[in-house]
């Protein structure tokens, strides 16, 4: 397997400051059985400091680089599934383009990662799976942990409550349960808190209380970190009395210390601190406050938090031990904590009154979506950050949206997600939001038109059909188009003709890729109609550009041209850049087939210039490989290669194995063409098989074996081109190339005819002859030439006899004779 380079452990997120407090022991036990057991599962109570612990560990093993390969840390939460935990290990082991390769290949990829590389994974918040997941990914998780055995290097930690899924826990052999804190310990830890706090002078009395009151909240840490700031205002045999009442009421530990807490709290504190409860993992203070200033808050709570209330809010919820804070002005919430804020809020007020809060929050996270979208369009980096991190939060609105029927707002928010799993290429991810959804609005377009959810549809159905045509997956494609076609052509939906135009388009670029160039130009010319009616330069612009390369596909170059310069002529009025550099390479190119290489040059130097202007390195690589080409056509082997590898180092640089895999592939081709360079020919192709094998493009690994075949035919040597020829065609077959497989029979049958082995040439040339005919393919005579050649050597008869028992139909003998 090829390595990638040894990444940088990922972040780890913040833990309290007395997680490790009194935990030494625990910390040796759990240190101990990473070091014999590949998995082992760690649970507890809520609050009992599993995350902290496990996390001490990491960092502590994250300085001393223990685990070279990384350590990735994930949490089972809203929207997590096990897709998510794969793609995170990948896209920070390989980068984003891991999420290029299918769902199989990122499994197999990351299994074999693992074991070649020492790793430590952790899981947190696995009891989560039990309500989050499905059966079917369940059992992934169960059949990726079942692979790691005794001799594995790499460590997988899952963490989660007592609470857990049997399945889970069945598949794991080893585990560990965190108690509470023992006497010494939890002294100890309250004794740390007192100190940060700067109140430490206590009695014997006093210390006497505080040892009951540690002991009826059983060593719970995060049940101590809420109690021990209620001793410097309060005597700790108060406390006491308190407790007493408390415990006949609550037996869990936490509860026993939110609710003392709740006793010493204000009234605003009181009132307003269960609002958290509606926030996933963290809250910032300025959507906070947003909520907090709202009107139906107001109405509801009866007061009006402003920004420095809702801070002082926060910050006693962090000083309480409740919250923790990320920076001054973002909090994390503690996996505990909301269910007992939950709890409080209804009791609190009524199941309508919360009804109009989570409406409210679903409003101010729309505001919140629409602005991180604007930011990613103008700051891409900056606000991917944003949406990452509110992610969850996001996603709960995105929930309420839809459990209330709020299309509108949904849509809204899920627009800056699917952006973002898009950007980071969590294809599965993404394919599953949409189906969510669509099976909330109705997946056909009458049942989201009968209850008003047509709008959403109609967007998750055009960015699906888009996303498909990008991803090459055209046969989805075709079908979501066609469902768009029926519901614009039957209903009157705003912009209809706009959106016909659209939807056209998009089924010309299918057919053109398909090279149904017919088709595609029929809907391409339909496409313009409307956009030429409606004024839309820039649509028309694009349908020029299609239209060039139909022509271009044809043959008629010339032709090609002038569509392509009625594409520059828009984008050069408009002054759109991207568009005008990939007309200049496109006019290049055809330039470049006419033979015009100094003109070919100026168009593509004309977009180098642009695309080096602009720090663009992703199409500066495309560009250098069309220079590359370009010297290579004229014979300039030593320019052609300073191009490719230039454009092989970008390629490197930015983690495109596709592009590398090209270049690899062209540089293969320059030292074929150059001569007596076959082994180093070889080596480039195999080098570009390689990429192609990692991104599971199989027909792309034919490609590279029907190459090296080549390369070995015209030296001569048969037995080694037709040992690629056979692996290229086996490639082929896998991804049903029809074509290139058909191609690949063919010179299988020569190589035979080479070999004197006539009548294994006829079969493979029949099975050449029967794909062509099937699926009519332009290659007919060149085969049929083959046959006539092959029937002369084996005899007529013998032909004709050998044709019927092996094919058992009449041989195409007319055709044969009539060829040339």
């Amino acid at each position: 397997m090829q390595q990638p380079e040894i990444v940088e452990p990922s972040m780890l997120p913040i833990h309290g400051t007395h997680g490790f407090v009194g935990r030494q022991a625990e910390y040796l036990a759990i240190e101990s059985l990473i070091e014999d057991n590949p998995v082992i599962h760690i649970t507890g109570s809520p609050g009992c400091g599993k995350t902290q612990l496990i996390l001490e560990y990491a960092r502590k093993n994250e300085s001393t680089k223990t685990y070279p390969g990384s350590i990735f840390y994930s949490e089972i939460g809203v929207g997590s599934n096990f897709a998510r935990l794969i793609h995170e290990i990948g896209s920070t082991a390989f980068g984003v383009n891991f999420g290029d390769l299918k769902p199989s290949a990122q499994y197999e990829k990351i299994s074999e990662y693992l074991l070649e590389n020492k790793s430590l994974i952790i899981w947190d918040d696995s009891h989560n799976t039990q309500s989050l997941w499905s059966d079917s990914e369940i059992a992934d998780l169960i059949t990726f942990l079942k692979q790691f055995d005794k001799d594995v290097i790499s460590r997988i930690v899952i963490v989660g409550n007592n609470e857990e899924n049997n399945a889970v826990q069945s598949a794991i052999a080893t585990s560990y349960t965190l108690q509470g804190l023992n006497a010494e310990d939890q002294m100890a830890f309250v004794s740390s808190i007192m100190a940060e706090n700067e109140f430490s002078n206590l009695s014997e009395s006093a210390k006497s209380s505080i040892f009951e009151l540690t002991t009826a909240l059983q060593g719970h840490p995060l049940g101590l970190e809420i109690l021990t700031p209620l001793l410097k205002d309060t005597p700790p045999n108060l406390l006491v009395k308190e407790m007493n009442i408390i415990t006949n009421e609550h037996r869990s530990p936490l509860r026993m210390a939110f609710e003392l807490f709740s006793n010493h709290a204000s009234y605003r504190i009181r009132t307003h601190l269960p609002l958290i409860y509606l926030f996933k993992k963290r809250v910032m203070l300025d959507v906070l406050t947003h909520f907090t200033q709202s009107s139906v808050y107001q109405k509801l709570l009866k007061e009006e938090l402003g920004w420095g209330a809702t801070r002082a809010l926060l910050r006693t919820a962090k000083d309480s031990g409740i919250l923790s804070a990320i920076s001054p002005s973002v909090y994390q919430i503690p996996n505990s904590i909301p269910s007992i804020l939950g709890e409080k809020l209804y009791k609190s007020l009524t199941p309508d009154s919360i009804k109009q809060l989570e409406q409210e929050f679903v409003r101010i996270y729309v505001d919140t979506a629409d602005h991180f979208l604007e930011s990613l369009e103008e700051n891409p980096d900056s606000g991917a950050t944003a949406i990452l991190a509110e992610e969850q939060n996001i996603i709960q609105a995105l929930g309420l949206a839809l459990e209330d029927s709020k299309w509108e707002e949904a849509q809204i928010l899920m627009q800056p997600i699917a952006q973002i799993y898009k950007m980071q290429k969590r294809f599965t991810e993404l394919d599953m939001l949409r189906i969510t959804i669509l099976d909330i609005t109705g997946a056909a377009y009458d049942t989201a038109a009968a209850n008003g959810s047509i709008e959403i549809w109609e967007y998750i159905k055009g960015t699906t059909s888009s996303d498909w045509i990008e991803r090459n997956h055209l046969t989805e494609a075709e079908e979501t188009c066609q469902e768009l076609i029926h519901y614009l052509e039957n209903e009157n939906p705003e912009n209809k003709d706009l959106k016909l135009a659209t939807v056209y388009t998009q089924l010309g670029e299918i057919y053109l890729t398909k090279r149904n160039l017919q088709t595609a130009e029929v809907y391409l010319e339909k496409a313009n109609e409307i956009y030429t009616v409606s004024q839309a330069e820039e649509n028309s612009a694009q349908i020029y550009q299609y239209l060039g390369k139909i022509l271009y596909y044809k043959g008629q170059y010339s032709d090609a041209k002038t569509e392509y310069n009625k594409a520059l002529d828009i984008h050069q009025q408009s002054d759109n850049q991207e568009e005008m550099v990939n007309d200049y390479r496109f006019l290049g190119l055809l330039s470049q087939l006419q033979l015009k290489y100094d003109e070919a040059e100026s168009w593509y130097k004309q977009a180098q210039g642009i695309a080096e202007n602009h720090g663009d390195e992703e199409t500066a690589m495309l560009i250098y490989h069309d220079l590359g080409t370009l010297f290579h056509a004229q014979y300039y082997f030593e320019e052609a290669q300073s191009w490719y590898r230039q454009a092989l180092h970008l390629s490197d640089r930015l983690e495109f194995k596709s592009q590398m895999a090209r270049e690899f592939h062209y540089l293969g081709l320059l030292s074929q063409d150059r001569g007596q360079l076959e082994d180093e020919a070889e080596e480039w192709f195999v080098a570009s098989l390689e990429q192609k094998l990692d991104l599971e493009d199989l027909t792309g690994c034919g490609d590279e074996c029907r190459q090296i075949g080549l390369l070995y035919h015209e030296q001569e040597k048969f037995t080694q081109a037709n040992q690629w020829y056979k692996r290229a065609a086996d490639y082929f077959s896998q991804s049903s190339s029809i074509d290139r497989l058909a191609r690949t029979y063919g010179q299988i049958g020569v190589i035979s005819e080479e070999l004197n082995n006539i009548e294994e040439a006829l079969e493979w040339t029949a099975r050449t002859y029967t794909l062509i005919s099937n699926n009519n393919l332009p290659m007919a005579n060149h085969v049929l030439t083959h046959l006539k050649r092959l029937r002369e050597k084996i005899g007529h008869s013998e032909f004709s006899d050998w044709w019927k028992n092996n094919t058992g139909d009449e041989p195409p003998i007319a055709l044969i004779e009539s060829s040339d």
